[in-house]
């Protein structure tokens, strides 16, 4: 099955001029067999979409460009529905984006959707993210946004977190999926860092 998965349309403004339904005739004559429309923090084309590309026989795809807050940043993923709970899940998301004052939802918030929804980055290739581990909460939010990269990506990915919980996520990280782990020979340059020789005896009994 061939199918675009990222399609702005006229209700992303200034970003589109396509019409919905020109957009589905389109398709339809290129026989393309499935469309994601991934409009910018809104869904008031969704129903329109999923009605028109029904009556052409062409799975309909929702999904949105969502901006979303990472500490201080501001970055876009690609949110599609997996299901009927996850389209709900995706009316909410853009409720609250538009509700917010920065325009964007936190990525912890975002994170209480990922059961039913697909989560694509396509604005960076690889991205350096860092973040201080305050909480046990925080620690188990990393390991577990670890494991569930490792097992979608299908690439290497590399997590670990600053901090003295962080040092756990630094000794733990390959059974969550963190294909690297990284320690100070000298002098300490992040909080957090653990010594060589100490992680090398932490990761022999693990390997044990």
């Amino acid at each position: 099955m061939f199918g675009h998965l990222q399609i702005k349309s006229a209700y992303s403004f200034q970003e589109s001029t396509i019409l919905i339904q020109s957009l589905i005739d389109n398709a339809k004559s290129k026989h393309i067999q499935a469309l994601a429309l991934t409009d910018d923090n809104n869904m008031y084309g969704a129903y329109e979409f999923y009605e028109a590309c029904t009556k052409a026989s062409i799975k309909p795809i929702l999904g949105v460009n969502a901006s979303i807050m990472f500490n201080d940043d501001l970055i876009h993923l690609l949110l599609y529905a997996r299901d009927d709970v996850g389209y709900k899940d995706l009316v909410r998301i853009v409720s609250d984006i538009n509700l917010n004052e920065k325009k964007a939802i936190t990525l912890k918030a975002l994170s209480n959707y990922r059961d039913h929804l697909y989560i694509v980055s396509h604005e960076y290739e690889d991205r350096l993210i860092e973040q201080e581990a305050t909480s046990k909460e925080d620690l188990l939010t990393l390991l577990e946004a670890t494991l569930y990269s490792s097992q979608r990506l299908g690439k290497p990915i590399i997590t670990m977190s600053m901090g003295k919980l962080g040092r756990l996520s630094r000794m733990m990280g390959e059974y969550f999926g963190s294909c690297m782990t990284f320690a100070t020979a000298k002098d300490a340059s992040a909080p957090g860092q653990v010594p060589l020789d100490d992680l090398k005896k932490v990761l022999e009994v693990l390997h044990d």
